[in-house]
């Protein structure tokens, strides 16, 4: 004879408590185990393009007896992460994200981190390109003619605005064009161009 245990529970319901409490139990003993690891990988995406040795000597000047080795250790999740360092490693790599992140999460935090140093890289090239237009005004004086803007390709009549309208309506043509690829390709045989 078959027991169903799903009956068993509903016919003794002191036994459900105990097996809910027990599978809490064993969620936050599996969360401790894995949380360590979790901060570990977090670490090492957070910290981008910060070198370990460059976050270990960061740590040592505010005081903790760090070196790579730490560095390499916490993230292994090898070394548990003090809550104290967890709050002087966000400084340090410039995040207010917490080194407790899911993974998924951890994934918006990176793209939102390359976000960030892609508008820190376009406003530097936004300052250079106004300070060289200027630069060539200058150089030009008030006399330029319009042969000289001519042989200058029309860079000195170049706006931001119509850079970033330029590459806006690049994109959406690039856009345009890989959906109806993939939009032909679906029609011929179901599946995306680049599926395996």
């Amino acid at each position: 004879m078959t027991i169903d245990h799903t009956w068993a529970f509903v016919i003794r319901p002191h036994a459900i408590q105990s097996v809910l409490e027990i599978m809490v139990v064993c969620h936050m003993l599996v969360d401790m185990a894995i949380s360590d690891t979790q901060i570990g990988r977090n670490l090492a995406r957070l910290r981008g393009q910060m070198t370990q040795k460059e976050l270990a000597e960061a740590m040592s000047s505010r005081g903790w007896k760090w070196s790579q080795t730490t560095v390499h250790t916490v993230e292994q999740g090898k070394r548990p992460l003090r809550l104290a360092e967890s709050e002087d490693i966000k400084e340090i790599i410039g995040t207010a994200w917490p080194l407790t992140l899911a993974d998924g999460d951890t994934a918006l935090v990176s793209a939102s981190r390359r976000m960030k140093d892609a508008h820190q890289s376009l406003e530097e090239a936004i300052e250079l390109f106004l300070d060289t237009q200027e630069e060539i005004s200058a150089i030009l004086g008030d006399g330029e003619s319009d042969r000289v803007r001519e042989l200058m390709g029309g860079w000195l009549d170049l706006t931001v605005e119509a850079t970033v309208e330029h590459v806006r309506k690049r994109r959406a043509l690039q856009n345009e064009a890989e959906n109806a690829l993939w939009d032909d390709n679906k029609a011929e045989d179901g599946k995306h161009p680049e599926a395996p």
